[in-house]
């Protein structure tokens, strides 16, 4: 199992129980990504930022990014959340205006 260590004096070890539901969320997401998908598959991701602080939204393309990189996959995330893109809107596409069209 995963073991973490709190960033205190003692060093104090957390088991994955321990740590909020955010921590665990984005720690079974980047440990999915990063060891379960293969070379040039597409990888879909339905509201990651369930449970993220609002910094850990605005961090979350660049995580992305980071596996994309090293395993060599796509992303296709649907979300609410506009923090998860970084105001990068070029990356993203308006399913309300595509219905309309």
């Amino acid at each position: 199992g995963l073991q973490f260590y709190a960033e205190n004096e003692e060093r104090s070890m957390l088991g994955f129980s321990r740590l909020s539901l955010g921590e665990q969320h984005i720690i079974s997401q980047i440990y999915t990504m990063f060891f379960s998908p293969m070379p040039f598959q597409l990888v879909l991701v339905d509201e990651p930022e369930l449970s993220f602080h609002l910094m850990w939204q605005m961090q979350y393309l660049g995580n992305i990014k980071a596996v994309q990189n090293m395993r060599k996959c796509a992303f296709l995330i649907a979300t609410h959340s506009t923090q998860v893109f970084e105001g990068k809107f070029e990356l993203t596409t308006d399913l309300f205006s595509q219905k309309n069209n």
